[in-house]
């Protein structure tokens, strides 16, 4: 029930699995029983019921000779082992990938950028503490996994009792560095020059 709430669909491919490998059986009579189940997707599986419905057709020639070859592909197996091995993480609260190959690939994708404006910085002496670099790279959708935020002058992550909060030069701090930061009723970007009234600060709500 869990898992059709959250709109999951592997309990319907494992049923179709079962089904076909009646069909690709030419057990007949057990496949027509199976049908019966499948009803049960009628609802939000309409148009797949009736290409599996179509596969009786071809139970004796078999399918690999019939329109629905393509039912019988090895893709639709690893797509169900992709699919148990998601459902099995979300439902214990773990990453489907491993953490140690996320951190590398995020690692990978970030130095050339991080390296070179390193660089530019050390030559330049744009910033007393060389550590912490000014800039944002973008690592993909792949390497994005909630719309948590963690503060960049505090090192701490924002919660509902320290919100992140949006400057008028666009750069975000938590509520909490702001406060820190605010000096006679101004507070000084820590990224940029510019200087505003914390009064003008915005919330932001992820």
């Amino acid at each position: 029930y869990q898992r059709r709430v959250r709109g999951s669909l592997i309990e319907f491919l494992l049923h179709r699995r079962h089904f076909i490998s009646l069909v690709q059986n030419k057990k007949t009579t057990e496949a027509l029983r199976y049908a019966k189940i499948l009803g049960q997707f009628s609802d939000t599986q309409k148009k797949q019921l009736q290409q599996l419905m179509g596969t009786l057709l071809f139970i004796n020639s078999g399918l690999e000779n019939s329109p629905y070859a393509y039912l019988i592909e090895e893709a639709h197996s690893m797509e169900i082992c992709d699919m148990l091995t998601k459902e099995a993480c979300s439902l214990l609260g773990l990453s489907k990938e491993s953490p140690l190959a996320i951190t590398v690939d995020a690692g990978c994708k970030a130095l050339p950028a991080l390296n070179a404006i390193k660089q530019v910085m050390e030559v330049k002496q744009l910033w007393e503490l060389k550590d912490e670099l000014p800039c944002e790279v973008e690592l993909g959708p792949s390497c994005q996994f909630h719309t948590l935020l963690a503060c960049p002058i505090l090192r701490a992550q924002c919660t509902k009792t320290n919100p992140p909060m949006r400057l008028e030069c666009g750069h975000v701090i938590s509520n909490d560095a702001l406060k820190r930061l605010t000096m006679s009723s101004k507070v000084k970007c820590p990224y940029c020059p510019q200087e505003t009234s914390p009064t003008n600060a915005r919330e932001l709500h992820f």
